[in-house]
């Protein structure tokens, strides 16, 4: 069965220029697609009939799907086609010794300077909550007398197994 579009014909006319080159393996590239999907189908399809060998059709759409992969690269070399084989390489730069101790002394004492308004904010609201507890203003705990108690149960703690080690 022939078919009326030039493309399909057994002697296409060669090419004359690297333009109608890429043109024709793109075209070729898609037309060999096409049949290999249409085969792929069909594998498919006897595969499952259910009836005979149901491995036969699988492997041979395995080697068909193989040698379309093979066929599909070399074609879209020709045709000049975009691949996406890409690799992505990362390239972690050192920084300058100098800039990175500066910028470690302005971090830390950013961190720093934050730490210490934290600390001595929680601190006022200890120390407020205290006062309206202890004025009868509020019902509640006393957080500061359960923090020292807390440190000082730990450091009890701390110093009997010091005392075991010893």
């Amino acid at each position: 069965m022939k078919s009326s579009d030039p493309s399909h014909d057994e002697n296409p006319v060669p090419a004359t220029t690297d333009d109608e080159l890429r043109r024709l393996a793109a075209e070729r590239l898609a037309q060999h697609l096409d049949m290999g999907a249409a085969l792929v189908a069909r594998c498919r399809d006897l595969a499952q009939a259910g009836r005979g060998d149901r491995l036969g059709p699988l492997g041979a759409a395995a080697r068909l799907l193989r040698a379309n992969a093979h066929v599909a690269q070399t074609l879209a070399h020709v045709a000049l086609v975009e691949r996406r084989q890409r690799t992505i390489i990362e390239r972690v730069q050192t920084p300058d010794p100098e800039t990175a101790e500066l910028n470690s002394e302005k971090l830390t004492r950013r961190e720093e300077a934050e730490h210490r308004l934290k600390y001595w904010r929680r601190m006022s609201e200890h120390v407020e909550d205290a006062i309206r507890i202890r004025t009868g203003q509020s019902q509640g705990r006393e957080r500061i007398a359960e923090i020292i108690k807390q440190a000082e149960q730990e450091l009890e703690q701390i110093e009997r197994e010091e005392g075991y080690r010893r």
